[in-house]
């Protein structure tokens, strides 16, 4: 399949293309309302609200508060609606596309702010995916975003072992190696599998470096699979690698205890790695790798479709920060 014909972005992560669904919104499942954590409530509120919330001055900031008031208040997330992003100047389309474009639009924002989208939100959409009702050749793609979210909101009883290409051919290729990945690296670390959490994080590196991505980060995953097989040499010959200057405060403390366990050969491995490190290094690679592509960047800015979806979840981002002032328990998950 040719990048040009999807156009895929994470971090203006969407993916546009005509007449293709990339997921399907089956029923799978559906939940009580009222076993629903609050913030997906909220969500899907929003989802039911969209024609009225697209024509919002949000510059306004008693606007937002009054309107994540509301949808604190009412009672619609047991509504079905249609295709929410036409309200915010998307061309028609089925609730397939549009909820596919939203899904990707939402993962991007995580790159962007961790804290501006809850996980049980994405996690609602992602549980959406019904990977039998798609083409063949997108059931990869589509997979590779549900598995990442999955691993990111700690849902790691629902993912598969997936293959993914040793030698990626391409640039979608690679991405869906590097979610993929990192999502089973993510889980090892939870639930303490260090033979596991080392191979998926030395896959991870080789791809972030493949596709030229968190390039100042990938020897910090390196140094921690090398002394997690008792090789504190070549540990240390990494993180002397490492341009300190150029790091971000997560990475530098994730640096110093690195240093600080080579140094005394302390085999507290797993409590080095913070699983949301992981999977930040993984979708704001995803973020890189899809913005140095021309193709991609003039595709996105020129689809009506991908502009609707990131203005809908700036919505979505501004109401959230109004519902956790005013309500106390709204980022506390479902059970």
């Amino acid at each position: 399949m040719k990048l040009g014909r999807i156009l895929l972005v994470v971090g203006g992560m969407v993916a546009a293309g005509a007449a293709v669904a990339l997921v399907v919104y089956g029923r799978p499942g559906r939940v009580d309302a009222h076993e629903l954590s609050a913030s997906v409530r909220f969500h899907r509120a929003l989802r039911v609200h969209a024609p009225e919330l697209s024509v919002v001055d949000w510059d306004d900031d008693r606007a937002a508060r009054t309107w994540a008031a509301r949808l604190l208040e009412v009672d619609d997330a047991d509504h079905d609606v249609g295709a929410v992003l036409p309200a915010f100047g998307a061309p028609p389309a089925s609730v397939h596309d549009d909820r596919v474009h939203l899904l990707l639009a939402m993962v991007a924002s995580r790159a962007k702010e961790s804290r501006g989208l809850p996980a049980d939100v994405l996690l609602d959409e992602a549980e959406q995916i019904v990977l039998d009702e798609l083409d063949a050749s997108l059931v990869p793609l589509a997979e590779a975003v549900r598995t990442y979210v999955r691993a990111d909101s700690g849902r790691c009883d629902a993912l598969t072992d997936v293959e993914v290409d040793e030698e990626p051919d391409s640039l979608l290729s690679g991405i869906r190696g590097l979610l993929i990945d990192g999502a089973h690296g993510c889980c090892a670390v939870r639930r303490g599998d260090l033979e596991q959490a080392r191979a998926r994080i030395r896959r991870t590196a080789s791809l972030a470096e493949r596709l030229e991505v968190a390039l100042d980060r990938v020897p910090l995953l390196r140094a921690w699979a090398r002394f997690s097989a008792e090789d504190t040499d070549a540990a240390r010959a990494q993180l002397d690698a490492v341009e300190v200057e150029h790091l971000g405060e997560a990475d530098l403390m994730r640096y110093r205890m690195l240093r600080s366990a080579v140094a005394q050969r302390d085999d507290t491995l797993l409590s080095i790695l913070d699983p949301a490190w992981l999977s930040s290094i993984v979708v704001e690679g995803v973020v890189e790798a899809v913005g140095r592509d021309a193709e991609l960047a003039a595709g996105i800015e020129d689809s009506d479709t991908a502009q609707a979806a990131l203005r809908f979840v700036d919505v979505e981002v501004r109401l959230v920060r109004q519902a956790r002032d005013l309500h106390p328990l709204f980022d506390r998950r479902s059970p």
